[in-house]
């Protein structure tokens, strides 16, 4: 799970370094052009330092708040993990044709859970996740009759 944390993690980070990265390449384009309207440089060069440092700012502010989202959705996919296992334990102790459909089913589903959080983050889409977090809610309260 450290991995899969860590891979989340830099996923989000690489996006939002992307995004802001355009942003700053905007801002840059739009003080050049303001530069070259301009005749006085030292206020136009004032401009731009705070400009950078407020977008600089802005992405520190973004970047601590994924990384807050991403730790409450990694908290939730363990419990989520946890529920499956103390489940899996159960239904492992149990017999009867029913119960091993049950179980099969259960454990398909949780190898969809994996391989779809797995795929998110290589795909980095933060919509993606609570996607497959709401699913598992659903297949949680499903099988544990909530």
């Amino acid at each position: 799970m450290c991995f899969l944390r860590q891979a989340s993690q830099q996923a989000h980070y690489e996006n939002e370094k992307r995004e802001w990265q355009k942003i700053i390449q905007e801002q840059q384009k739009s003080m050049e052009e303001a530069q070259s309207q301009t005749p006085n440089m030292g206020d136009v060069e004032m401009l731009r330092l705070q400009l950078r440092d407020e977008i600089e700012q802005l992405y520190q502010d973004k970047y601590r708040a994924l990384e807050v989202e991403n730790e409450r959705t990694l908290d939730k996919c363990l419990s989520l993990t946890r529920n499956y296992e103390a489940l899996k334990s159960e239904m492992d102790t149990t017999v009867g044709s029913r119960d091993w459909q049950v179980q099969r089913s259960l454990r398909k589903c949780c190898h969809i859970f994996f391989f779809t959080l797995l795929d998110n983050h290589a795909s980095s889409g933060r919509r993606g996740y609570w996607v497959v977090i709401n699913l598992l809610k659903i297949l949680e309260c499903s099988f544990w009759g909530r």
